[in-house]
This record gives C-alpha cells, structure tokens and sequence, in this order.
C-alpha cells in the first residue's frame, strides 16, 4: 500500500507538469492505444470482428466495422468510468430514465420482483440507474466489488457476493428472505457459472449459464423484470432502462428442472433481442463466453 501511495504522489507530479494542452495530448493518445487493443482483441482464438460476423450474418463488413469501433469505443468509457469513480470528491452522473412508465410500476410495486440485466453497455451502472429511480434491492455481484461501486451507492443498497460455493449458499438465503418479504434482488443473467448449470441457445451457440435466477423465481413467485444501462450517444452520459416482466410459464406447468430451463431460455431470448438493436455496446468479457461456446446442435426454440 505504501509503495502504491509513493507511486501514485510521483505520477501525479509528473502530470501536473505537463501543461494543459499536452495533457490532453497525452490521455487522447493513451485512449487510443486502448481503443486499438480493443479492437484487436481475439476472443478464444477468432477475431472481434470474426465474431460478431458469425453472430450478425445479414450485417455487412462495413457495419460489422463500424459495430466493432463501437464496442472498443464502449470498452474505453467503461474503463474511464471506473478510474473517475474512484477518485476523490464528488461526481454527478447524468442518466436518463427511458421508460417512465415501467420504472413508476417496478417502484410502486406491492410485492417481490427480480431485476435481471446483463454485461451489456454500462454494467457497473444498473444499480445506480434503480438507485436513481427509487428502488432498493439487494445486489448479487459474483466478486467483492472495488471500494467506488460500494461508494458510489446508498446506504440502503445492499450488496451479496455469490462468487464460491459457500458464497452462493449465503447470498441465496439472502435473495430468498428479501424476496419473500416483498423486496427487489437484482442479478446478472449471465453471471459466473454455478454448480447445476443450463445449456440454453444464443446466437446460434449452446452457451451455458447460471440456473440461480430461474430458481428464485420459481420458489418465490417473484417476476423477472429486465433493466440495462446503456451508453448515450458519444458522450458521458448514461440511458437506464426498466422493461416489462418477462412471461413467464406457471410453475406447476411442469417439473422444477424443465421449468427452469424454460425460464432461463425465455430471458435470454429477451437479451439477445436487446443486443441484436443495440450491438456496439455490446462487451468484450460477454462475447469471449459466445465465443468460447460449441456451435448448437438444438433445433431452434
């Protein structure tokens, strides 16, 4: 820690005497490197840009580029985003609310609801945008989280890490006792494996995932309502969206197992949906999972 300190006291010394317009110079050209590392990027062996052609065949190379850019472009503010949290003093974060009308039901809601996003645009930003809205909610995070996340949060925001077996156990009995006592639990669709995964088809790809979201509801009754922050135009600012609960099967349709799987096909139909319209913002750590998948051999649902 002392070193880091020491390090830190001699970086900024050195920036500040740089003057203002070489300064700038400097983080642009900085920015630019991440940017092409972005862009060169392999994912489990292909290519940025080869993936997302097998993913979106009907787009042509041009926009496969263009969408590429996007995503290096999205990398870059992500991490900008983290480092400018983490420094001191106050930071105003400008979002906007793009469905009113779903946010005022999820925050008028009388009963349990589960806020499902995915590592898509501003991931880091999900809680924020329920916090700006009035929703408290328990938040499952598959590691301990850098001190800004917990910083830049309320009070009445908790947080449960659920990334070890023994992890999962506790912030399970968490989710379950805030649903049932008619709170909002958040989650990541595709978050980290658990020990009893589903293999569900996306983008063509037999990609496997968490089953944990699917059993909170299916034990508690509780909706599934997706959520995402996005990242607005070619600035800072930030795009929150509350959608409508997903439909759902009745839970005595069929045995826990199917039932499951049949959720987890259901939501993650939805986000491919989501990614389909708004591809650039899409992540790299996400498409390394696409990537690392087999090819599906299920017929199409």
């Amino acid at each position: 820690m002392a070193d880091d300190q020491v390090l830190s006291r001699e970086l900024t010394s050195l920036l500040e005497a740089l003057p203002p317009a070489q300064l700038v110079e400097f983080t642009r050209r900085a920015a630019v490197g991440q940017y092409q590392a972005a862009r060169r990027r392999t994912l489990a062996g292909t290519s940025l840009e080869g993936l997302l052609k097998s993913m979106f065949t009907e787009f042509s190379d041009a926009m496969i580029a263009e969408i590429a850019s996007e995503i290096a472009l999205c990398a870059i503010r992500n991490a900008c985003w983290t480092h400018l949290l983490s420094l001191p003093g106050q930071w105003e974060v400008q979002m906007r609310c793009l469905n009113g009308a779903a946010a005022q039901r999820l925050r008028e809601r009388n009963g349990p609801a589960i806020v499902a996003f995915w590592h898509h645009g501003a991931t880091h930003m999900v809680a924020l945008g329920l916090q700006s809205i009035g929703v408290k909610a328990l938040i499952l995070v598959a590691r301990e989280q850098a001190p800004w996340f917990r910083h830049a949060l309320a009070a009445d925001m908790e947080v449960a890490v659920c990334g070890h077996p023994h992890q999962a156990v506790t912030a399970l009995k968490k989710a379950l006792d805030r649903l049932r006592k008619g709170g909002t639990v958040m989650v990541a669709v595709d978050g980290p494996h658990g020990q009893r995964n589903v293999a569900v088809r996306f983008f063509g790809r037999s990609v496997e995932f968490t089953r944990g979201i699917a059993v909170l509801a299916r034990l508690t009754g509780a909706p599934i309502v997706p959520a995402l922050a996005t990242w607005a135009g070619r600035d800072w600012k930030l795009d929150f969206e509350v959608f409508d609960a997903l439909p759902l099967p009745p839970v005595a349709s069929m045995i826990p197992e199917d039932w499951d799987r049949e959720v987890l096909a259901v939501t993650v139909r939805f986000f491919e949906g989501v990614i389909r319209t708004s591809p650039g913002q899409s992540r790299l750590e996400s498409l390394a999972k696409i990537a690392k998948a087999p090819v599906a051999q299920m017929p199409n649902p």
